[in-house]
């Protein structure tokens, strides 16, 4: 028998079952984002849907690809799973650990390496169908753009985002967004949900966001101190300081402090 001190929930999101019962037992909310997602069925053409973005964003993406152009050969392409797919998840996760570094940010998942092994795994397995969908962007075959999603029924779920830093100035990141999009509206996707967290350039694109929460119950007194003291308190400030320290400093202990 499981006999727990706090039970703890990562990312519920605010339109599932599960969020409901969190509020009907009362547990207790320790963090709260959004998770912005484009309504694409809301336009019969990609077309008529990009028309909801300022006319200055659409040139400046046209001019962004014309530029990028210039540096080489562009493709795109997309995969199921199979071995495609899992050669750019290979790449992309390593360029999103480098991403991460350069802006002095943390990430305990990417960090750890069965993230890595879990996702190539899942995007080599054909026997076991998981709707997976890796896309790339590449300049003369090489790649500089990866995205990682997950599609089940009309809704496109995307996990990663990752863009070789080489060809940051040119933003190869929208750029690929930008197909992929036109590709899923084509596709039949009609909700193309960017998940949690809800940082800026997300919200530059979506029509909308959805409140992702995590839940904590305690069960015994030394749960509610793990749950009270750290979840809801001292973790949340650790963070927040973490945030304010300045990023050449940050980038400094990212890299072990050498």
């Amino acid at each position: 028998r499981v006999k727990p001190d706090a039970i703890r929930l990562l990312k519920v999101r605010g339109d599932s079952d599960l969020a409901r019962l969190m509020v009907d037992i009362g547990a207790r909310v320790t963090q709260r984002l959004d998770a912005p997602f484009l309504d694409l069925a809301s336009a019969p053409t990609f077309a008529a849907y990009e028309e909801r973005y300022a006319s200055k964003a659409r040139k400046n993406r046209r001019r962004l690809a014309r530029r990028l152009d210039e540096q080489g050969k562009v493709a795109f392409a997309s995969y199921g799973s199979g071995l495609d797919a899992e050669r750019l998840v290979r790449a992309a996760i390593p360029m999103k650990r480098v991403w991460l570094t350069e802006r002095g940010l943390v990430s305990a998942a990417l960090g750890d390496p069965r993230t890595l092994a879990f996702f190539a795994a899942v995007a080599a397995d054909t026997s076991r169908p998981t709707g997976t969908r890796v896309s790339a962007l590449t300049v003369d075959g090489a790649v500089a753009a990866v995205e990682i999603a997950f599609g089940c029924r009309e809704r496109m779920a995307i996990h990663i985002m990752a863009y070789d830093l080489a060809f940051e100035k040119s933003a190869v990141g929208v750029l690929l967004l930008e197909h992929l999009l036109a590709k899923s509206h084509a596709d039949g996707v009609s909700t193309y949900d960017l998940l949690a967290p809800g940082d800026g350039y997300k919200k530059e694109w979506a029509d909308g966001s959805v409140e992702v929460c995590d839940y904590a119950v305690p069960v015994t007194r030394s749960g509610r101190v793990y749950v009270e003291g750290w979840l809801a308190r001292a973790r949340p400030a650790l963070k927040a300081a973490f945030a304010r320290v300045p990023l050449a400093w940050r980038r400094w202990m990212m890299r072990g402090g050498g």
